[in-house]
């Protein structure tokens, strides 16, 4: 008999019979010191034993939410609760202008689409549409400076692993797809020619169980994709072998002459930057956060020795300043 093949109802004396997980002898070293870990293979989602467990535990939870005599109502509440129309501010990219809806209880907020302020909305994504289950989620997204070109990432069954598509601004579906993303932005340099965005190398997984990895993931990688180009020709732009634990994302700056690196660690709150001139390639300048620039005159927010935060100015063309 498996776990789940095991009674979940409630023994003679009314105690509720928990499904038997297995406890082991195993254990690690952690500082000199030998740490008892029982429960380790539990860690391994796709196990067969881990996976009976998870589906025994399910079925003694249902068994007695069942019995809940108010499951009913409370889920009327709820549903009741979340039940209303939600927009987002509108915005405008190149000759149109753009703007979430949610109608209440959509899985996922539509992206619309409009000639004027004033005219008919139409759909421009619908993210809903991507799998029955309504698991499919719009993450990462931006248009290009033109508002010609719209990149989205697609993460399915809540994983942080995106996959980026482009569309125009007529919702004509490019070729382009870039797979194994992951924690990335997405912008693009304003000739529309590509984008940058982040990922890590892919998982030794089955693509439908993406996310139900338990690895570490080092050695975060930041990439150029050229459009109308497969993913395999992707410029490298960005990887620290000796620091696995650095995260790069790039930003282009409001003048489209320059990429702005922010390295990261982790979920400090300090970070490295560096400006790359776009017009003059292999000038890359080590300089937390960009605000904006006029020229070559950069502006940004720091809290280095400002623990409240401070406005500081930069002129790459005097650097000594």
């Amino acid at each position: 008999m498996t776990i789940a093949d095991a009674p979940h109802t409630t023994s003679l004396d009314g105690k509720i019979v928990y499904p038997h997980v297995r406890r082991t002898d195993f254990t690690y070293e952690q500082h000199g010191v030998t740490v008892a870990d029982p429960y380790r293979w539990l860690e391994d989602p796709h196990g067969e034993e881990t996976e009976a467990f998870v589906e025994a535990q399910n079925k003694l939870s249902a068994e007695y939410m069942d019995k809940f005599e108010g499951k009913k109502k409370y889920n009327e509440r709820l549903t009741e609760l979340f039940n209303f129309e939600r927009f987002s501010s509108p915005y405008k990219r190149g000759d149109y202008y753009y703007y979430s809806r949610n109608s209440g209880l959509q899985a996922q907020s539509v992206l619309y689409q409009q000639d004027t302020l004033e005219s008919e909305p139409r759909v421009f994504l619908d993210p809903n549409t991507l799998e029955a289950d309504g698991t499919a989620a719009l993450s990462s997204n931006a248009f290009s400076k033109s508002g010609l070109l719209f990149g989205y990432a697609i993460s399915k069954s809540g994983s942080d692993w995106n996959t980026i598509y482009v569309m125009d601004n007529k919702g004509n579906k490019l070729d382009d797809v870039v797979e194994w993303a992951k924690f990335t932005s997405i912008d693009f340099t304003h000739d529309d020619k590509g984008f940058y965005y982040s990922s890590y190398e892919k998982p030794d997984v089955d693509t439908d169980k993406a996310g139900t990895e338990t690895d570490v993931n080092i050695n975060k990688r930041l990439f150029y994709h050229t459009i109308g180009t497969p993913q395999s020709e992707d410029t490298l732009v960005y990887l620290d072998i000796e620091n696995p634990l650095h995260s790069p994302n790039a930003e282009i700056s409001d003048d489209g002459k320059y990429i702005l690196m922010t390295i990261s660690r982790n979920c400090e709150n300090a970070n490295m930057l560096y400006i790359g001139n776009l017009e003059e390639t292999g000038s890359i300048v080590p300089r937390d956060y960009h605000l904006t620039n006029d020229g070559t005159v950069f502006y940004f927010i720091t809290n280095k020795d400002a623990p409240r935060e401070k406005v500081i100015k930069y002129d790459l063309a005097k650097p000594e300043e």
